[in-house]
């Protein structure tokens, strides 16, 4: 299923992920649930939850179609966090995270659900950043702006 970073684990394939067979570690999502799936459930008896079941219980880059226990990855806090919460977070946040991928995706996913304060938060730190980001940044304030138009 994948979404390493918010998953259950047994025991047993916590242990089984010390085989010597076992090489490649990362990204972890993708050796363990397809690169080695079939070494896993054929020589450890590991059992992977029907993809079905793994969605109703955290998602990651995937949207939900209904509630989920969980999330992987801070992209996610606008459907976790009202805007005053997630303001203050992004105000204690450090710089690194918000000029990051991840923070560029939670940007984006911001515009998109209409929370433009908490946008504009992001958008002011990757101002400042190297050329490609401040480039990035006008174009997605452009884009910000045609939104808040419409």
């Amino acid at each position: 299923m994948g979404n390493g970073g918010f998953s259950l684990r047994s025991r047993r394939l916590i242990d089984a992920l010390q085989d010597a067979d076992i090489r490649e570690t990362q990204p972890e999502d993708h050796v363990i649930c397809l690169d080695y799936h079939d070494l896993l459930v054929a020589r450890h008896g590991i059992r992977f939850a029907p993809v079905d079941v793994a969605s109703r219980f955290a998602f990651e880059l995937t949207p939900p179609k209904g509630s989920t226990f969980g999330f992987h990855g801070f992209f996610n806090f606008h459907l976790a966090m009202p805007d005053a919460e997630l303001q203050a977070w992004l105000a204690g946040a450090e710089r690194s995270v918000l000029l990051s991928m991840p923070g560029r995706r939670l940007l984006k996913n911001l515009i998109r659900a209409g929370r433009h304060e908490s946008a504009r938060r992001i958008l002011d730190v990757r101002a400042s950043g190297n050329f490609k980001q401040r480039l990035d940044t006008f174009k997605l304030r452009c884009r910000l702006a045609l939104r808040r138009l419409r």
